[in-house]
């Protein structure tokens, strides 16, 4: 089996010089964002050159866009920025606010979704209502735009979140479980939980046709068309999942965790995955990416680690 955790091995590390307080692959995962105190710096995923640095204080959320053009960042005080990368200037920061009695509004997690799309989750300050959306974002961009589209859930505690790759639904996980949306504030509960979903991490297929749900006490794959929820079979007990991400041709998921990082592959139909091991227990990983079908990228603290299939190639 290609994918099998005995196949990779650790081929680059790379000292980010900083612990930065958490990292964000871009889609396709050429590129990472990572914040620390008062800086983002995006890198080169593959070999970790630094290709933009800009300064932000107390970062709650982070996403580069897939061509590394384009940076967006949310801080605890509810502001929003958006960044040109190439060339680096400030496209537009502004602080989002609703309509009284709500006020300021508070971001949760920002996400690149497809071409000019970023996914946004947020909520009014002192209402447990989640509200997400696709933004249209493009490098001309000055001023924050207004939703492409919006759906908000009502009494609901934010956990996690991830877009379709085509912008077209959201995966969204309240405290009431797991909701497929969609434009005109269509929605489809999808299930419950294998424990309480705190920390339980999405991401959809890059067809779009799936999406994997990971949680502490186990995993699944939902395939979209259907409806349908498989359980990813021999799944270990995770400790505090932080990020889910699939391969390039979709027979593989990485999963970082404070175990370690994780494998799981295609082991039957479309949507059936069984959880092959781990590739590294290091502790601590925050994100990892396929870069191509044989290199993976994770960051954990202030590393950045390579792993190739076999350790035959170098980044």
């Amino acid at each position: 089996m290609a994918y099998s955790v005995e196949n990779w091995q650790s081929v680059l590390e790379i000292d980010l010089a900083v612990v930065q307080s958490f990292g964000a692959f871009s889609p396709g995962g050429r590129f990472l964002a990572a914040a620390d105190t008062n800086t983002i710096e995006v890198r080169e995923a593959r070999r970790g050159a630094i290709l933009a640095t800009v300064e932000m204080t107390a970062v709650t959320s982070l996403a580069v866009s897939a061509d590394g053009a384009l940076l967006v960042a949310a801080d605890d005080e509810g502001s929003i920025n958006a960044w040109s990368l190439t060339p680096n200037a400030v496209l537009w920061s502004d602080k989002l606010v609703m309509p009284p009695p709500s006020y300021a509004e508070i971001v949760y997690d920002v996400q690149f979704a497809g071409e000019g799309g970023l996914a946004v989750a947020s909520k009014p300050a002192g209402v447990n209502n989640t509200l997400v959306g696709i933004w249209p974002l493009t490098a001309v961009t000055r001023v924050r735009p207004s939703p492409l589209w919006q759906s908000i859930m009502l009494n609901s505690d934010y956990h996690s979140f991830s877009p379709s790759p085509d912008g077209s639904h959201i995966l969204l996980v309240t405290d009431e479980g797991y909701w497929l949306l969609q434009p005109n504030n269509e929605r489809s509960f999808i299930d419950g939980f294998f424990d309480n979903g705190e920390n339980a991490v999405v991401a959809f297929s890059p067809n779009g046709r799936l999406a994997a749900a990971i949680e502490p006490e186990g995993g699944w794959i939902y395939k979209v068309g259907e409806h349908e929820v498989v359980e990813i079979a021999d799944i270990a007990m995770l400790d505090e999942p932080t990020d889910v991400s699939w391969s390039p041709d979709g027979e593989a998921l990485l999963i970082t965790t404070e175990d370690g990082l994780s494998l799981c592959t295609r082991s039957g139909d479309e949507h059936e995955f069984t959880f092959q091991g781990v590739l590294t227990d290091l502790p601590g990983f925050e994100a990892a990416a396929f870069l191509d079908a044989t290199t993976i990228a994770a960051k954990r603290a202030d590393t950045l680690t390579v792993f190739s299939m076999d350790g035959s190639g170098r980044p």
